[in-house]
């Protein structure tokens, strides 16, 4: 899925990449109660038939992170090129849910190539696809996962609000 381009390209990948700025921030305390109540909730959600665990952990990662959108993308081969598809998405994204971006079009492919936790600001000034995303990305950060030693996505939450940022919490 393009986005619409209303301004170009200005900054390099490694402009936006703000990954070294979670060690400084200050972190929020942890709150162990949340994180028990959403593990039990996920535990449940696996029992059940035709439950909707990517939701479900889309829905606990905005949450716990306070973010204002939050999504699961899973790395798809067309045969031509492997791309990221949006399977869950929840929050303000969640128009989104189903599209996709090519691994070399995506923040995502970054924290999968690099198999670390990834923070960016302002990724529409350094990937096209997502010029005209609404509503537009302040932070977005990334975390990689691997299914028997092969990266299958990410887990990312975004925030809208200038006022939100994610830290190593």
């Amino acid at each position: 899925m393009a986005f619409l381009p209303e301004n170009p390209i200005v900054l390099q990948v490694s402009e936006i990449d703000i990954t070294a700025e979670l060690n400084s921030r200050p972190p929020r305390s942890p709150d162990y109660k949340a994180e028990a109540d959403l593990l039990q909730h996920l535990s449940d959600e696996l029992r059940l038939k035709h439950g909707n665990l990517l939701g479900q952990v889309s829905e606990g990662a905005m949450a716990l992170c306070r973010a204002q959108s939050a999504g699961i993308s899973l790395l798809e081969s067309d045969g031509a090129e492997e791309l990221f598809r949006w399977h869950a998405i929840r929050g303000a994204w969640a128009h989104y849910e189903g599209g996709g971006l090519p691994r070399s079009a995506s923040p995502c492919g970054v924290a999968v190539e690099r198999n670390q936790t990834v923070l960016m600001r302002h990724p529409h000034l350094a990937y096209e696809k997502v010029v005209g995303a609404a509503p537009r990305i302040e932070e977005v950060l990334l975390a990689p996962f691997s299914v028997l030693g092969e990266p299958v996505g990410t887990i990312w939450v975004i925030a809208h609000e200038p006022s939100t940022h994610f830290d190593a919490e």
